[in-house]
């Protein structure tokens, strides 16, 4: 039985529900380890239409000194999550997971620091689009979003809507940590990039999020993941093949 992808589809359940359902099957299986599982929610400070920081979602383990309370805490999550599969029907979590729809095609969104006054961010967005574009595909930052309304929600409608996401985590920005969890709460697959001597902070550290040294390496890196997610040839790199 697909719980996940049932609760994904079913019109019962809200965002906010999956997010508890990702947190009960956490606890059960800390549970099982004698272990307590706990988390924090994001919070985003901001005045009207400017996001001012975000406190990343952040989550941690606490050994259990008395296994029965270990015991009491997997019944607990076990019971919400039975929960939230009485408001499934059978149909819909036998129905097999399709992915991620409602993109649009080709399209591409950059999550990373933007500063008008620093040049080698502009260099470093410009490789990323460059790049992007060899492969047909139009990618845009969080400045160059036509908006009326609060700017956080027309980003994080550019993350459901691209079919490609990738993030920068040089300067260790909080809302491109945000947007990455946001993306990831959505099932959507990001590509990280950092550059060389950034620190992962913990709730990304366990991804793989390569390392560059300038904006030429990171073309190479992104030319090469892109040739492998698309299926398509890098036009570059063929060039350069044939001139060898």
């Amino acid at each position: 039985m697909d719980v996940a992808g049932a609760a994904r589809r079913s019109p019962l359940l809200a965002e906010a529900d999956m997010q508890e359902l990702r947190h009960c099957t956490r606890q059960m299986l800390a549970s099982v380890r004698f272990r307590e599982y706990r988390h924090t929610s994001v919070y985003v400070h901001h005045d009207e239409d400017i996001v001012l920081g975000v406190d990343p979602p952040s989550h941690e383990e606490f050994p259990h000194r008395d296994p029965s309370k270990a015991q009491e805490r997997f019944q607990e999550a076990g019971a919400k999550v039975l929960d939230l599969i009485d408001l499934l029907s059978p149909s819909e979590a036998d129905e097999p997971v399709s992915g991620t729809s409602n993109y649009k095609p080709n399209t591409a969104f950059i999550m990373m620091a933007i500063d008008r006054n620093r040049p080698e961010l502009e260099d470093i967005r410009n490789a990323i689009k460059e790049m992007f574009e060899k492969f047909g595909i139009r990618a845009i930052t969080a400045d160059e979003i036509e908006h009326e309304g609060v700017i956080t929600d027309r980003i994080l409608n550019e993350i459901d809507t691209s079919e490609f996401l990738l993030a920068d985590l040089s300067d260790e920005r909080p809302n491109v940590y945000y947007e990455v969890g946001y993306a990831h709460s959505r099932g959507k697959r990001v590509t990280l990039y950092r550059k060389a001597g950034t620190e992962l902070h913990f709730d990304l550290a366990h991804w793989n999020c390569p390392e560059y040294s300038n904006a030429t390496e990171l073309k190479k890196l992104l030319g090469t993941r892109l040739e492998a997610i698309t299926n398509r040839l890098n036009p570059s790199g063929v060039a350069r093949r044939k001139s060898m």
